[in-house]
């Protein structure tokens, strides 16, 4: 990637001519298995749906359209990883159809292998995907016309029980009734260790309806005979499998209420989650049509309710030529194992007059903000941040830099963005042999660097593959060599395939090994 030129900006330019809405998800994920690579979607200015893959080791980025059709930014793809590493990728039109679209890769972490299309039918024309996963289960939700009625949108969910092979028939999740456009964002809790649930916000469209509160519920995957929408206290909502009706939205719980708020309507931009009882949200109101505000509310356990809040800043008015009044420049959670409460927003800049990307943090649970400034001086705007699930340091977020005209017609460019001064690092994976007999133990030494210098004190883990599954082997801290041990005895004869990972930190950035290939005899 080569640095931007074009802003005042310290971001790297990814892709040309790119743009995203903010109802598919996920959008962004960072994978590190055989490689080490960071996968991303989003739509031309000509339509094409696109998918792109950044290789972190060998510094190259590869791109594959999944299809194309009109320009429309609301078609941005969802993107998975599944156990084996296979990418799962769904994409769909705006309301122009009533099809769903996936494609999966024959190959591990390799978008040049995704496979031909195949599709879901829905109950009528259908908009977004979101992918919430817990192998084998595999739920999309998707969005779908109720009737001939443009405005009464619900959402709906198929759902895989074997890792993509076959799918169930649709399910009527959400329905906020007649004249009422749904959204919903939802994030799986990818950092809390044992987790088997996704959080979920729902609001209308401020342009539409009367139902412009904030919502919250929570998808809970616990095998595949267990698959439920709750509420807080474990209140089951629906079944998903004995569906008996899609959820009203007086079934779920407030987040924000515009009644107690002088009648101020919302609209959800993004949800996570650190621990069980460590859930936020950020969402914008709107005061006036050029007056937005970006807000944050977190739950509390104590009370079961999301009474802990706050306004982040204020936004700025609208993005584009006003055809839509309430899109924001946008606000994105920071979603990486160890990172708490840091928002990425982009606020018009009086400065500039133009959008910059902003990032703001707390460190009291949310009631106070600090706000640090990614873009300043702009000659462009600089919008709808986007955070990679499970980031890197160095490639933990990206944003849109360009014209904004309205979704049919951006011209804009994605530039990522780090998070601090990041060292890279590297790692080795050296065995005492290759060809072991079968019963001859093996000594596995992983070494971290960053340059010549030993590492020590990080967590490293080695793992390997057999069969097309992955197995992790160990995770230990590095001693003062920067080094970790393995010994392992083999009871059959057989190839497999061994990797060293380190997962980065605050001041180092993550890094895989090449691969250490051991023949049993």
């Amino acid at each position: 990637m080569a640095a931007d030129k074009t802003n005042g900006n310290t971001g790297q330019r990814l892709v040309s001519n790119s743009c995203w809405s903010w109802f598919s998800e996920p959008r962004a994920l960072h994978y590190s298995g055989a490689h080490d690579r960071t996968y991303f979607g989003y739509v031309t200015n000509a339509g094409a749906i696109m998918v792109g893959q950044y290789d972190h080791g060998a510094n190259t980025l590869k791109t594959f359209t999944l299809g194309t059709f009109e320009p429309d930014d609301h078609n941005c793809p969802a993107i998975q990883v599944l156990n084996d590493g296979r990418l799962i990728i769904f994409y769909s039109r705006h309301s122009a159809d009533n099809v769903l679209r996936y494609r999966i890769s024959s190959s591990p972490e390799d978008i040049g292998t995704l496979g031909v299309e195949r599709t879901l039918t829905t109950n009528g024309a259908t908009t977004y995907a979101q992918i919430v996963y817990n192998d084998p289960v595999i739920v999309i939700f998707h969005r779908v016309q109720v009737g001939n009625s443009a405005t009464q949108q619900r959402w709906s969910c198929q759902i895989s029980k074997d890792n993509g092979a076959t799918w169930g028939t649709e399910i009527p999740v959400f329905d906020y009734g007649s004249s009422e456009q749904l959204y919903i964002k939802t994030s799986w809790r990818s950092s809390v260790a044992g987790n088997n649930a996704a959080d979920i916000i729902l609001s209308g469209h401020p342009d539409m309806g009367s139902r412009h509160d904030v919502r919250y519920c929570y998808l809970r995957i616990g095998s595949a005979s267990d698959i439920t929408i709750r509420k807080p206290g474990a209140i089951t909502l629906l079944d998903l499998n004995a569906p008996t009706g899609p959820i009203s939205a007086d079934k779920t719980a407030v987040v924000y209420d515009p009644s107690t708020n002088n009648g101020v309507k919302a609209w959800i931009w993004d949800v996570y989650a650190t621990s069980a009882s460590y859930i936020y949200c950020v969402y914008a109101t709107f005061p006036s049509d050029t007056d937005h505000r970006y807000n944050y509310a977190r739950y509390n356990p104590t009370t079961q309710q999301f009474d802990i809040k706050s306004e982040i800043c204020a936004a700025g008015g609208y993005i584009g030529d006003g055809s839509q009044l309430h899109y924001s420049g946008g606000v994105s959670i920071a979603k990486r194992a160890g990172v708490q409460d840091v928002i990425h927003t982009s606020q018009y800049s009086t400065e500039s007059n133009k959008f910059e990307i902003v990032d703001f943090s707390s460190s009291d649970g949310g009631h106070a903000w600090t706000a640090v400034p990614r873009t300043n001086n702009s000659s462009v705007d600089n919008i709808r941040p986007v955070t990679v699930v499970n980031g890197r340091l160095d490639f933990s977020m990206y944003w849109a830099a360009g014209t904004y005209i309205n979704y049919v017609t951006p011209t804009m460019d994605a530039l990522v963005g780090s998070d601090g001064s990041v060292a890279q690092t590297q790692i080795t994976l050296i065995p005492s042999t290759t060809t072991p007999a079968v019963g001859q133990s093996v000594t596995f030494t992983a070494t971290l660097r960053s340059g010549t210098t030993p590492l020590p004190s990080k967590s490293v883990t080695i793992y390997h593959y057999f069969n097309g599954v992955r197995y992790t082997d160990t995770t230990k801290t590095t001693n003062a060599a920067g080094q970790i041990t393995l010994t392992q005895s083999f009871s059959s004869a057989a190839q497999r395939t061994y990797y060293a990972t380190f997962a980065g930190d605050g001041p180092y950035a993550s890094s895989t090994g090449s691969v250490v290939t051991i023949n049993v005899r």
